[in-house]
C-alpha cells in the first residue's frame, strides 16, 4: 500500500542525480512502516551498487556520527538514513543537515525518519529553506491493511475477520501485523 511514497523516494533519488535536493524528511506516527519502505528504496540502492547507510537517532552518538563522516567522505552514489531523527542529539542532526553542503555531484541522498511535526530543528531549517523535501505517512487504506492479514490466513477457506482486524490496525502497519498475527496464533490453537 505505500507504491505512491516509494515512486516519492525514488523521485528524490532522480532528483540527486541531477543535483536537486538531497535531504529528504519522512514523517509518521511509529509502526506507519518509515523505515519499511526506506529499507526498500535502500536494498534496490544497494542492489544497484549504491552504498547505504544507516544511522540510528536512538543508538549512541559516535555510532551515527560515525555513519554521517562516512556519507560525507565517500565517493560512490549514497543513501543515508537517519532513522528515529527526533531522538538523535542535536550533534548529530546538525551533521546529517551540514551533509546538504557537499557538492551537487556528491550522490548523496539523506533520508531523516521522524514522528514529530518538524522534526530536528537542523534537518527543519532545511525544508524551510528548500533545500529538502517532507513526505508524510498517512495510515494504511483498507485494501492494503487486508493484504497483509491475507499473509497471516493459515489455508485458503479459512475466513479472515477483516472488520475486526481492520479495526484493531487503525491503518497502522505494524498494528495490522500484529492484529493479524494474534488471530492466526489463535485461529491455530483452536484448531488444535
Amino acid at each position: 500500500g505505500r507504491e505512491r511514497e516509494l515512486r516519492w523516494l525514488h523521485k528524490r533519488w532522480r532528483d540527486v542525480e541531477q543535483g536537486r535536493p538531497a535531504v529528504a524528511l519522512i514523517r509518521g506516527p511509529a509502526g506507519i512502516g518509515k523505515t519499511r519502505l526506506v529499507a526498500e528504496l535502500a536494498g534496490e540502492l544497494q542492489r544497484s551498487g549504491a552504498a547505504v547507510l544507516y544511522a540510528s537517532g536512538t543508538g549512541p552518538a559516535e555510532g551515527a556520527l560515525d555513519a554521517i563522516r562516512t556519507a560525507g567522505e565517500t565517493a560512490r552514489p549514497t543513501l543515508l538514513v537517519l532513522d528515529d531523527a527526533d531522538d538523535a542529539p542535536p550533534a548529530v542532526a546538525e551533521a546529517a543537515a551540514a551533509l546538504d553542503d557537499r557538492p551537487a555531484d556528491a550522490l548523496l541522498l539523506v533520508v531523516a525518519l521522524h514522528q514529530d511535526e518538524q522534526g530536528p530543528p537542523a534537518l527543519a531549517r532545511l525544508e524551510a529553506s528548500g533545500r529538502a523535501l517532507r513526505l508524510r505517512l498517512d495510515r494504511l487504506r483498507d485494501e492494503a491493511a487486508a493484504e497483509i492479514a491475507e499473509l497471516y490466513a493459515p489455508a485458503e477457506g479459512v475466513p479472515i475477520p477483516l472488520d475486526t482486524l481492520l479495526a484493531a490496525s487503525d491503518g497502522v502497519p505494524l498494528h495490522a501485523h500484529r492484529a493479524a498475527s494474534g488471530w492466526a496464533q489463535r485461529h491455530a490453537a483452536d484448531q488444535l
